[in-house]
């Protein structure tokens, strides 16, 4: 999903080529601004962060989900949807 991001120069707004893509690719709907690919969302960096994620942060899923701390989402689809499954999600945690 990261490699799929586009940004627009003009408004800064964050597009996707799958899942919201704009009218006209590489076109930013709201401004007519270029849209570009930022370095974070390039598949070798992309590659670094998840090898940082192996390292760094998959140890702490295991600790708090052994505690019984860890609430889990489905992070597919448009980011609106997936920010409305986490805030329901930690609602139903007491959160």
């Amino acid at each position: 999903r990261l490699s799929g991001r586009r940004q627009c120069r003009g408004c800064g707004k964050i597009w996707h080529v799958e899942f919201e893509a704009p009218s006209r690719p590489e076109v930013c709907d709201r401004c007519g601004g270029e849209l570009y690919q930022r370095d974070d969302d390039k598949p070798e960096v992309i590659a670094k962060r998840l090898r940082e994620y192996a390292e760094k942060t998959a140890p702490l899923v295991d600790y708090y989900g052994a505690q019984g701390k860890l609430v889990g989402i489905d992070a597919t689809g448009p980011v609106e949807d997936v920010t409305v499954r986490a805030i329901d999600a930690l609602r139903s945690y007491g959160g």
